[in-house]
């Protein structure tokens, strides 16, 4: 089998997630775990123990942002989330039900193009199976880049 081009590959993941997130959803505003039938808790502690300081933390791939919420409200540190994802009905509810606080933290877009900065971020999750191959050791890059001095990045599938 071909691989598929970097324009099939995110096309295709974008229909699957959406399918498997959202259709026969109704368009719910209420918040399910993405991909699992119910909140892995076991697998967010597991991050959460990670946190070892207050900081600004992301999520590439956050889907609905559940993980982040996870974090941000159960870490005896205070931490400012962020999320990208490019299926835009799970950043609305990233923005408007899960942290409608942190909102403006919420990006669509797809995680091999948007922009991370420079030591921007303490805490990093990553799945690079997210990526297309062909993007994946530049995404890398910019990854450890946008990490600050000291700070985690947290590769996951």
């Amino acid at each position: 089998m071909a691989e598929l081009s970097r324009e099939e590959f995110y096309e295709e993941r974008r229909r699957r997630l959406r399918k498997m997130y959202w259709e026969g959803n109704g368009g719910s505003d209420i918040p399910r775990p993405n991909g699992f039938a119910e909140c892995p808790d076991g697998i967010y502690d597991l991050f959460l123990s990670l946190i070892d300081r207050d900081g600004k933390v992301v999520d590439l791939g956050c889907g609905n942002g559940l993980m982040l919420k996870h974090l941000v409200t159960r870490s005896r540190y205070k931490l400012i989330p962020c999320g990208v994802d490019f299926l835009e009905e799970s950043i609305r509810q990233a923005r408007e039900v899960v942290l409608p606080e942190y909102g403006d933290n919420f990006v669509v877009g797809n995680v091999a193009d948007v922009d991370l900065g420079v030591e921007s971020f303490d805490f990093i999750f990553f799945d690079p199976y997210t990526v297309h191959p062909g993007d994946l050791e530049e995404v890398v890059r910019r990854i450890l880049r946008a990490c600050k001095p000291g700070g985690k990045v947290v590769f996951y599938t």
